[in-house]
């Protein structure tokens, strides 16, 4: 098979999600998400381009830190779509100030 790139530019990217924590003390909790996720992306090879529309079954997990009552630091896997040659999913780390 011949290996073509794709650039893929996300248009629109919304959802709806469900969180449940597990708390691990006062400094510090776990927490899982489901839910569902829609996306509208452009995928352009070779001098041409197509829109698509996908949505699906969204799913992850996380943790928060707390080193004081207003901040702490926030790790997260989530897998937003899993579809037929190619899923979208995202690391993130993240600051939480609280005032």
């Amino acid at each position: 098979g011949v290996n073509v790139p794709v650039d893929v530019e996300i248009d629109r990217m919304f959802g709806l999600y469900l969180v449940g924590h597990l708390p691990l003390g006062e400094q510090a909790s776990l927490y899982a998400l489901v839910g569902f996720t829609d996306v509208k992306a452009t995928f352009s090879a070779a001098g041409y381009s197509a829109p698509d529309n996908d949505s699906g079954f969204t799913y992850g997990f996380g943790a928060d830190l707390y080193a004081s009552e207003q901040f702490g630091i926030n790790a997260e896997y989530t897998q937003y779509l899993d579809e037929t040659g190619y899923d979208l999913s995202a690391v993130s780390l993240g600051v939480k100030l609280h005032f």
